[in-house]
């Protein structure tokens, strides 16, 4: 059922706000609901090719490991995904955008995310910084510049979703050049989502430095494998168990009806240059 919906809440000019929003849990047949007892959950990836699933042969990424756990965890709830791209599996769309920077992610897919982002989702997952690294050489100081830029992401997603709950990972580890910089960036990335947390947003990090770091959960060097992204999966539950235990992950808000793409972005625009 839940897969159903998620198809259907993720075509913006095909549904019904109230459908989505209102959809009942039936807690008679839940698990341990360690994460959002009874809360539906709207979730978007946003990142580079790593959250688009490169390594994975069905490019399904952390999702689908994700989606299982939170389905095992409490079943019977509506469970899905949104966004612009999708791999084999359903309720699989997201955006994620592969060789993208975090300095690109902040600025090139502004209109995009808007779309996704007028769906209200409740949960951002933010993995992005890797494809940083090729552009810090020799530069040192360009680490700070890409912790901002993810900084500048989080800032469209929070202005844009009032009470969204954000998990930013600070970056897997990948053999690639540049890697040096890698826990200049992750340093950063505390950095900034404290910043945002100071000023009393829904914003956590999420060490995910772990993993890849002797090789085994890479398929590539760079991308993770079946493996690594299936540890991947298992953090994000994790830190989504610590802000559902804070209260942060709250049913996702009504979607209003919109005639095209355009109007979305023109919308979503409006009420970030307002904020």
């Amino acid at each position: 059922m839940s897969g159903i919906l998620g198809l259907l809440c993720s075509v913006l000019w095909s549904i019904s706000s109230s459908f989505c929003s209102d959809y009942a849990v039936d807690s008679s047949s839940q698990g341990a609901c360690t994460v959002a007892r009874d809360v539906p959950l709207r979730m978007l990836a946003i990142g580079d090719s790593i959250t688009a699933g490169w390594g994975d042969p069905e490019q399904n990424s952390y999702r689908l490991p994700l989606w299982n756990r939170l389905e095992a965890d409490c079943k019977e709830r509506p469970i899905f995904f949104i966004g612009k791209y999708s791999g084999s599996m359903s309720d699989n769309l997201h955006e994620g955008y592969p060789g993208y920077s975090a300095a690109k992610l902040a600025t090139d897919i502004e209109y995009d995310l808007y779309v996704s982002l007028y769906l209200k989702p409740n949960v951002v997952f933010i993995h992005a910084g890797t494809n940083d690294c090729d552009d810090i050489l020799p530069q040192p100081k360009s680490a700070e510049a890409a912790a901002s830029n993810v900084g500048k992401l989080i800032d469209m997603v929070v202005h844009a979703v009032p009470n969204v709950t954000v998990l930013v990972a600070q970056i897997i580890t990948s053999d690639v050049p540049g890697k040096e910089f890698m826990p200049m960036i992750n340093r950063g990335i505390r950095e900034v989502v404290a910043a945002r947390a100071d000023a009393g947003f829904k914003v956590m990090t999420v060490d995910m430095s772990r993993i890849g770091v002797d090789g085994t959960d890479l398929a590539d060097g760079l991308h993770p494998n079946p493996q690594g992204y299936r540890k991947m999966a298992n953090l994000w539950f994790e830190v989504m168990q610590v802000a559902s235990g804070r209260g942060w992950i709250t049913p996702p808000a009504e979607v209003t009806f919109a005639k095209s793409r355009r109007s979305v972005r023109d919308s979503m625009r409006r009420v970030v240059e307002q904020r």
